[in-house]
This record gives C-alpha cells, structure tokens and sequence, in this order.
C-alpha cells in the first residue's frame, strides 16, 4: 500500500489533499456505486 508523502491545506477548510509517494491505480481511474462493489477489488 503506498505511503503519504506529504499532506496539504485546501481552500475548503473541511477537506485536506493527500500526496501519495506512488501511484493507486497505474493510470486506470476506478469506480464504484457502493463499499460492497469495492470490496473484491
């Protein structure tokens, strides 16, 4: 699993960006309507 690398302030108070030192997904976006469809993946 990769590492945070760094973590960043936002202009929305509520919300914080996570830099990850590698890459999730290699390029391939993903998505899912639900937790249950992710969680095989």
């Amino acid at each position: 699993m990769p590492k945070i690398k760094e973590i960043e302030r936002t202009p929305n108070p509520d919300a914080m960006r996570f830099v990850l030192g590698e890459a999730l997904t290699n390029g391939v976006t993903k998505s899912f309507e639900n937790a249950s469809d992710a969680e095989d993946d």
